[in-house]
């Protein structure tokens, strides 16, 4: 695969690059992948990104008195700046973006760390070059006695256009939402403010000089931002699992010219105050647990899988493998923008019928409304296909305006007035947080997810899980209606109209993609506000298979499949571990457990005194999960007897535990 990556990079002429599918930052498809491909060679094994822990990721573990942190050398990113168990910092990072959103990967080089028990000196350069873009950067990090300082120091080689170059601050989520705050402006104000519990549809912060806010253990953090005007988003809208302050406000025009020799100067500087100044012992390196509650019992929410608008029509084996999964609907997109419409509605509705799956159509407009409608209701009167939801968008517009929804949505209630209705963003939350609908007017918000709309590597599309669940909770706190979450993939180009060959993510076949799925669920399937989730396409390389195998996607939905119930499940690790407990009808009960890092790590599993049988998903069994799913899945995992009230779980990198109790 590696391989196949690299020969992609080396040789553009081999990229499918017909397609210009756009995400919603501008990010071409051919140009994705190509600076993917080359991430992954880049990569050496020390380097991953998807641990917390210092030997996961070849991060250094620092400390400035008592604070604690890790340097990620692969990335420049200073993470999980923390006080005790308290994360003050998400992590601050130099970035370079162009006129596209763009983020330029930047190479380091000359880097030099020196480091005692409670202070550290951290110096490296940095190259943000590609296509036009060339811009040469330095970074400092400096922390001693509470207090870390992060220096960016820059020059452009080239003349570009520009719409963001330097520091970024990332705050968490779960010390930061609904807790109150303190923002110096520029001039010199003060203003006594609130991190928004619910989702901001626009900048919680403007024209900052500091913020300040408190430890949830105790004392205060403060940050001081230097260099330029920083403001603050909430990045929960692209589904990020963090706060984010940056520079060059938003409301500014953009993009900018850069000429070649101009200078960029950012400082961020974090300080803790207020408790006992002592170092605080290194804790020690404890497994992460899972625990199951008993309550509340919740039923598992519908979940389906989108039909590939371009695909060949699924073969008998295929057919199969997806009836296996049992989903509660299959999604279509029909696009009146192409003549082909009328035969794509018909194989799904046929589909639909044959295997007994309900569809939830999504409409895409252009031109006349009414006539589109019209012709598609007509043959739908013909097809009777069983549809459960229509959802609507436009060519022109995200989400489309009400006065095209009023158009539309008396025609569809005419036709059956029991299929609900559906109005939202088909891209990111934001567009739809941004224009939201009349209150009370019915339909259902509905937007897709994916977890790489600013960051493409694997820690961080972990640490955007947690951006998921306050969606839901948001959309329903203004729209007094359940929520559709369609569709969730892990490239945001995978959902787009009128795209043939829209680039794919290689991790999508492999063990992530797996275990970011068991994390998804673990996050959305307990929403009370849920109507409905969709994940990925059924087949091809965005899918959950293709024509000769299934993905470890698969196996994950097929264990779901002969359950209907689910409990809350915990874990103390939650960076880490991300697991899903199932119930079914006769009281059986079924854990999934994920590790979510790229090393093996051992997790202890809560049971009391019950035996489990333990299947695991991992590299050692991944060629014959894929090739003989079905003998796979059938087979009973080993017996393993508890010790201390609890059981063993050894997953290598990205694995997935089938657990099934006794």
């Amino acid at each position: 695969m590696l391989q196949l990556c690299y020969d992609c990079y080396k040789h553009p002429a081999k990229r499918q690059n017909s397609t210009l599918s756009k995400t919603s930052k501008g990010l071409d498809c051919a140009k994705f992948l190509a600076r993917l491909c080359k991430w992954l060679m880049d990569l050496t094994p020390g380097n991953s990104f998807a641990s917390i822990s210092e030997s996961a990721v070849g991060a250094t573990s620092l400390r400035a008195g008592q604070l604690t942190m890790l340097f990620d050398p692969a990335t420049g990113f200073l993470r999980y700046i923390r006080k005790g168990e308290n994360e003050i910092v998400r992590a601050i990072y130099g970035a370079v973006r162009d006129h596209d959103w763009n983020t330029i990967r930047p190479h380091f080089r000359d880097l030099t760390i020196e480091k005692s028990e409670d202070q550290f000196q951290i110096s490296f350069s940095a190259s943000s070059n590609e296509g036009a873009v060339h811009f040469e950067w330095c970074g400092t990090i400096k922390g001693e006695a509470d207090r870390v300082v992060y220096a960016f120091e820059g020059e452009a080689k080239s003349t570009f256009l520009k719409n963001r170059i330097g520091l970024c601050i990332l705050h968490p989520l779960l010390e930061c939402a609904g807790n109150e705050c303190t923002v110096e402006h520029v001039g010199g104000t003060i203003e006594k403010g609130v991190f928004p519990k619910h989702i901001s549809p626009n900048q919680p912060f403007k024209d900052i000089r500091a913020i300040t806010y408190k430890v949830p253990s105790g004392g205060l953090a403060e940050i001081r931002f230097e260099g330029e005007t920083f403001e603050m988003e909430d990045q929960r809208n692209w589904t990020d699992g963090s706060f984010k302050t940056y520079s060059t406000p938003a409301d500014l025009p953009k993009p900018v010219k850069v000429n070649s020799g101009h200078r960029v100067s950012h400082k961020v500087t974090i300080s803790f105050s207020g408790a006992e100044k002592k170092i605080i012992p290194d804790s020690p390196n404890l497994e992460a647990e899972v625990s199951v509650s008993t309550t509340p019992m919740l039923p598992k929410p519908s979940i389906g899988f989108l039909i590939d608008a371009q695909s060949e029509p699924l073969s008998v084996e295929q057919r199969a493998r997806l009836e296996l999964l049992r989903p509660s609907h299959l999604r279509v997109d029909i696009d009146f923008r192409r003549s082909s419409w009328r035969t794509r509605f018909t194989e799904a509705s046929k589909l639909s019928r044959g295997l007994g799956m309900p569809l939830h159509v999504a409409l895409l407009f252009s031109g006349d409304i009414a006539a589109s409608l019209g012709q598609l209701l007509a043959l739908a009167a013909e097809l009777d296909p069983h549809i459960k939801l229509w959802m609507l968008f436009h060519d022109k517009e995200n989400p489309l305006s009400p006065a095209i929804a009023r158009i539309a949505e008396p025609l569809l209630l005419k036709f059956n007035q029991n299929i609900l209705i559906a109005v939202g963003s088909r891209e990111s939350f934001v567009d739809l947080n941004r224009n939201r609908p009349n209150s009370g007017s019915g339909t259902l918000p509905v937007y897709s997810i994916s977890p790489q709309i600013h960051s493409i590597d694997e820690m961080s599309m972990i640490e955007n899980l947690d951006g998921q669940p306050p969606t839901i909770e948001t959309a329903y706190q203004f729209s007094k209606q359940i929520v559709v979450v369609s569709p969730i993939t892990l490239l945001p180009s995978e959902f787009s109209f009128g795209a043939d060959n829209p680039s794919a993510d290689p991790r999508q076949s492999g063990l992530f993609a797996a275990a970011w799925t068991v994390g998804s669920l673990a996050k959305l399937v307990g929403a009370p506000q849920l109507h409905s989730l969709t994940y990925y396409r059924v087949s091809g390389s965005h899918g959950i298979m293709n024509d000769s195998e299934v993905f470890p996607l698969w196996h994950v939905f097929r264990a779901l499949a002969d359950f209907g119930r689910i409990f809350p499940t915990r874990t103390t690790h939650p960076l880490q571990v991300a697991a899903v407990t199932l119930i079914d009808d006769r009281e059986r009960r079924r854990l999934l457990v994920a590790n979510l890092l790229s090393s093996g790590q051992t997790i202890r599993l809560n049971t009391g005194m019950r035996k489990a049988r333990v299947k695991y998903l991992d590299a050692r069994s991944l060629n014959r999960a894929k090739q003989e799913p079905e003998k796979f899945h059938g087979e009973v995992g080993d017996l393993v007897e508890p010790a201390n009230s609890s059981i063993k779980l050894v997953l290598g990198a990205y694995a997935v535990a089938r657990v099934d109790f006794e």
